[in-house]
């Protein structure tokens, strides 16, 4: 049952957080964003998408206004549009296709930077090439305890994840900038030289 109630008006962003969390519906919304498309053109363009899913989709979508039938002069050609509704919408798939692109962008390049930085720590070991868009690991010298830089981090306001498999794990996410990744290298490098005077 399609609840048409719940978005007659957009009053508050949850009410367009719980319309846009529907899955396929931002990606319909972005396949009919250069005109109108029949059913095979939208299914085409969306790989994955069953039939049954995108029939409810564009039923449910029709029921909110978000979409309509065009009929053109041969009735076997329909196809749907974006309403004025549905062209609002618009708006949020390019938000968060610029949120996507410029913040996982930003994130693999300093994640890459974190791993250089920390390969310049002597003891540490960094594996240059297994760093994932937003995550380097890095291993501590034999015999130190990870508690240590973990603390360490935690007492200088930074947060940080392990020991998963002996191996620490630090993250770059879009509020950390180079000026944060640079302190915490260098947190890290003062609980390896104090670690290494006292072995």
């Amino acid at each position: 049952m399609i609840r048409e109630r719940a978005f007659e008006h957009w009053e508050h962003p949850a009410d367009v957080l719980s319309l846009v969390e529907k899955r396929w519906l931002l990606r319909i919304v972005d396949a009919l964003s250069n005109g109108p498309l029949r059913f095979s053109d939208i299914r085409r363009r969306l790989p994955g998408i069953s039939a049954k899913m995108l029939t409810l989709r564009l039923t449910e979508m029709q029921a909110l206004a978000l979409i309509e039938m065009v009929v053109p002069s041969r009735p076997e050609v329909r196809a749907y549009k974006l309403t004025m509704r549905g062209q609002m919408l618009r708006r949020v798939v390019r938000s968060v296709r610029e949120l996507e692109q410029g913040s996982l962008g930003d994130d693999h390049a300093n994640a890459h930077y974190l791993a250089s930085r920390l390969a310049e720590v002597p003891g540490l070991v960094v594996d240059l090439d297994d760093v994932h868009i937003d995550m380097v690991w890095y291993g501590l010298p034999a015999g130190m305890d990870p508690g240590t830089v973990v603390d360490a981090l935690g007492s200088a306001g930074i947060k940080a994840s392990g020991p998963y498999g002996g191996r620490l794990r630090r993250m770059t996410h879009w509020q950390i900038d180079r000026a944060a990744i640079d302190t915490a290298v260098e947190v890290i490098a003062q609980v390896l030289e104090r670690w290494s005077e006292a072995t």
